[in-house]
């Protein structure tokens, strides 16, 4: 089966019979052995670019099967794979961005310095990933209750973020975030921005 075929069937039948929507972890795990046959990289992307952002972020917390054996080079390998990322938009329900709030907000790593270390990735798209981290600065960091659902069961454990985590940051201690709130963080992107684009005019 077609990965996008296959996510659809879960999707569809999640709306139907899982308990908790978009998806759960319970839920799931029928599909896992289907799910573990694709390629990691090859299901991310086309999970964030032909679903909700809803739908490809509760996939990647339900399943971290997908993602705890990914390294830091399967990450760049996503995030080429999504270019070109069509201009950021609020309005836009598909996932374009997905990877990155997963990187930023549930893992809390400077996925920006990861971001802007790949000469492979377009300024065009770094822009539009900048803007998509400044429209959703406060967002994209973690509360009290994103973690009410890590629990292993809904959703992946707190405890498997914090491991794969440890692991991605002994490959680069550089992705350690230079921020503690969504305040800082902020302040950090307009630090980027201005370095990056400010040139440009670009908004």
């Amino acid at each position: 089966m077609e990965t996008v075929e296959l996510l659809t069937e879960i999707f569809n039948r999640a709306s139907e019979e899982s308990s908790i929507l978009p998806v759960s972890r319970i839920f799931l795990r029928q599909y896992l052995p289907q799910i573990l046959e694709i390629g990691h990289v090859n299901l991310i992307v086309n999970s964030c670019k032909n679903f909700t952002k809803s739908e490809s972020l509760s996939l990647l917390l339900c399943v971290p099967e997908l993602w705890e054996k990914m390294n830091l080079s399967d990450w760049t390998a996503v995030i080429q794979l999504m270019s070109p990322r069509p201009k950021y938009s609020i309005f836009d329900p598909v996932g374009w961005y997905t990877d990155i709030e997963f990187l930023i907000k549930w893992l809390n790593l400077d996925a920006l310095e990861l971001l802007f270390s790949l000469d492979t990735v377009t300024i065009e798209d770094k822009k539009q990933i900048c803007n998509f981290c400044r429209a959703n600065a406060n967002s994209l960091q973690l509360s009290q209750e994103d973690f009410e659902d890590l629990d292993g069961q809904v959703l992946c454990s707190a405890d498997s973020l914090k491991k794969y985590r440890e692991k991605l940051l002994s490959s680069d201690r550089n992705l350690l975030p230079k921020y503690s709130d969504g305040l800082s963080f902020q302040g950090y992107i307009e630090d980027i921005w201005l370095e990056n684009f400010s040139y440009t005019g670009a908004t």
